[in-house]
């Protein structure tokens, strides 16, 4: 474990730089010895600052910190690392788990991901879909983000199911701001908080769009809620098409829309279109009738017919002779069936909770104990003005300064471009070109054609818009 952070400490989370070093020397201990002997071959100069400062003894004290305040460590090499995890390209190599272990391996979760700001109609279909699948008994999975996000978590508590929110930043970082009551019930729930990060790393957009292969990752299927072109619920879309997920999108409200072009090439590449929670249920019933709960579910609506219903409507067509036992033999008792303990129904008024505005203070005091290398000064919070906008039971989201949009100022996506601007090419052109990895160069070319700076064209190629 000491060794994981320690490279941690180096290259960050989601980096998948680790994965090759590990594979180069055949071990985190074997890779870290190396790099604290003067071994720095495979580092890379960006690095050189973040070794300098890098020690075992900073991975010691946030081991201590975690175990003294309830937040397990899980290593991809542990029993209890997330399978459906361990099988995702570049998986987390540790986790930060602060709640159930074991709602990580639900046999039977659905990430559910879509806009921070949703329309109406967004909104509607989050609430049908959410709150069907968690009175069902799905584990949902989401981003702890406002919008869609705080719908999908907000449901699964109603229903006193676990959910898994997936964090951009450090488990330390109440982001969004005041989310630390809905993190709380989450885990009273039975679910779990979880990050990649260090546990006072801040937000960044690079943690945005990792984190998004965590929430697929850890699901057997992905549903897409009022996502469009600009959405970042579209990279979602694509790590779950990429791990081989099961991928859901609702319709848009207009098809014609240019806006929502991506979502109708995927429903016409094959992605299931959601009109309701019926659509997810149905295509998992099959194969996880024995976890998912059909009591209040119509079976109008069902396409296969529960078993218990089956058996209720088959005929008998005759009553069986019951001959007398002998006098001499003795009839033998029939064997005791083992009965099953019954599946606990969902409760038919639910107990809705919503998170407070009011700021509560924070239940661990990490500042004392976090390594003082990733503590940065708190920015002053600028005064109030002097005619505030009345609270709602919605809470409104204030982006923080440190997450903006693209910026040509990042050095690969500045190659990128200069790449496609001596013409049209493809991924794997400029991968070789380049040097960097499958995934992310998805993800750039994915952020460049949102900020509308390049567009796909037949043949899997992209050019300068």
């Amino acid at each position: 474990m000491e060794y994981y952070l320690y490279l941690l400490q180096i290259f960050g989370g989601g980096n998948p730089l680790i994965h090759k070093i590990i594979e180069l020397y055949g071990s985190p201990q074997k890779a870290v010895k190396a790099i604290i002997s003067g071994d720095l071959s495979a580092v890379g100069a960006k690095y050189m600052g973040a070794v300098n400062t890098a020690s075992l003894k900073t991975s010691e004290m946030i081991i201590s910190y975690c175990k003294n305040n309830s937040i397990d460590i899980i290593t991809i090499d542990d029993e209890s690392y997330p399978v459906r995890l361990k099988n995702i390209f570049n998986p987390p190599v540790l986790l930060f788990v602060h709640g159930n272990l074991k709602s990580l391996s639900a046999p039977l979760s659905i990430s559910i991901v879509g806009p921070r700001k949703p329309t109406e109609y967004g909104r509607e279909l989050a609430h049908n879909i959410s709150n069907g699948l968690s009175r069902c008994g799905i584990a949902t999975v989401s981003g702890l983000a406002y919008g869609i996000d705080n719908i999908v978590h907000n449901a699964a508590i109603s229903y006193k199911m676990p959910t898994i929110g997936v964090l951009a930043c450090g488990i330390t970082i109440e982001y969004p701001e005041h989310s630390f009551p809905l993190r709380r019930e989450i885990i009273k729930n039975g679910g779990a908080i979880i990050s990649e990060l260090l546990p006072d790393v801040k937000c960044s957009p690079e943690y945005f769009r990792t984190r998004n292969r965590i929430i697929s990752g850890l699901s057997n299927g992905t549903c897409i809620i009022n996502g469009n072109n600009k959405s970042g619920s579209i990279l979602t879309a694509r790590h779950a098409f990429e791990q081989d997920r099961e991928l859901f999108f609702t319709i848009p409200e207009s098809t014609l829309d240019p806006e929502c072009s991506a979502i109708i090439r995927y429903l016409r590449d094959g992605a299931h279109p959601v009109y309701d929670f019926y659509d997810i249920v149905n295509e998992f019933y099959g194969e996880y009738e024995n976890v998912i709960d059909a009591t209040f579910l119509d079976k109008n609506k069902m396409l296969y017919l529960p078993k218990a219903k089956a058996k209720e409507e088959t005929l008998v067509k005759t009553v069986p002779e019951v001959k007398p036992a002998k006098a001499e033999e003795k009839p033998k008792p029939s064997p005791k069936k083992e009965e099953k303990p019954l599946k606990p129904k969902a409760p038919e008024n639910p107990i809705v909770f919503k998170v407070k505005l009011e700021h509560t203070q924070q239940d661990i005091n990490y500042r004392d104990v976090t390594p003082e290398r990733f503590l940065k000064k708190s920015k002053p919070k600028p005064a109030p003005k002097e005619n505030p906008k009345p609270v709602t039971e919605e809470i409104k989201e204030t982006k923080p300064e440190e997450i903006k949009e693209v910026s040509d100022e990042n050095p690969v996506y500045e190659r990128i471009l200069q790449e496609l601007s001596k013409g049209a090419c493809t991924p794997d052109h400029i991968m070789e070109v380049l040097n960097i990895s499958y995934g992310e160069i998805f993800d750039i070319l994915t952020d460049l054609e949102i900020s509308e700076k390049i567009e796909s064209i037949p043949g899997g190629r992209y050019k300068l818009k």
